[in-house]
């Protein structure tokens, strides 16, 4: 995730910034190894390298933590998905082969963080904030009106923007999860043969 520096703001305030930042990352590496009720403001602090009063200056606690982290993947997942519909592919493939790489890179970056957290959430009955739904509604929305216009130029086979939405992120999930489980690609080759597949479904005269 790249900070984002505004020149208006004072020294203090871009520390805060960073060592917000900071504090996120130790805390979404100390959820993965240890799940959430393994961890410990304590183990976040010391992968943090900030004492445990500094971080409950920035967090009421570890659910406040977790929360945090949550939002904050999620807002980079919309920042992706804004910036690649503001680029100017050379083609409608080219922009396709790039929402796909992001979202790869993406699962690479949190994956194992959303896995831990959606087996505690559906364990403990549990749902995302109304902040991180309204977030992945901006994400489906800005993705949707991708295929719409794919779909009416003549790029995607007819369908609804809606079904190939969800036929998009299905796959994608369960071709990554197969691909881990198996163990036999690397990341790269993973993006590449989801790109492949993803080409042959969805793009007229791939087949």
């Amino acid at each position: 995730m790249t900070i984002v520096s505004d020149n208006t703001q004072t020294r203090r305030q871009r520390e805060h910034i960073r060592h917000k930042h900071d504090i996120l990352m130790a805390a979404e590496a100390v959820f993965v190894e240890k799940g959430y009720n393994g961890a410990t403001i304590a183990d976040i602090a010391q992968r943090s390298e900030f004492s445990v009063g500094s971080i409950y200056n920035f967090f009421s606690g570890k659910a406040d933590l977790c929360r945090s982290v949550m939002l904050r993947i999620a807002q980079e997942r919309v920042d992706d998905a804004r910036a690649l519909i503001r680029t100017g592919f050379p083609s409608e493939e080219d922009a396709f082969r790039a929402i796909i790489r992001a979202w790869i890179s993406h699962h690479a970056r949190h994956g194992a963080f959303l896995h831990m957290m959606m087996e505690h959430m559906h364990t403990h009955q549990q749902r995302p904030s109304e902040e991180v739904k309204k977030l992945l509604d901006e994400y489906r929305d800005l993705i949707r009106a991708f295929f719409a216009k794919g779909i009416e130029s003549g790029f995607f086979r007819p369908c609804t923007a809606d079904c190939l939405f969800i036929a998009y992120e299905g796959i994608c999930h369960s071709f990554v999860f197969q691909m881990e489980r198996q163990r036999k690609k690397s990341l790269e080759e993973t993006g590449e043969a989801l790109q492949t597949t993803l080409m042959t479904l969805f793009v007229v005269g791939k087949e």
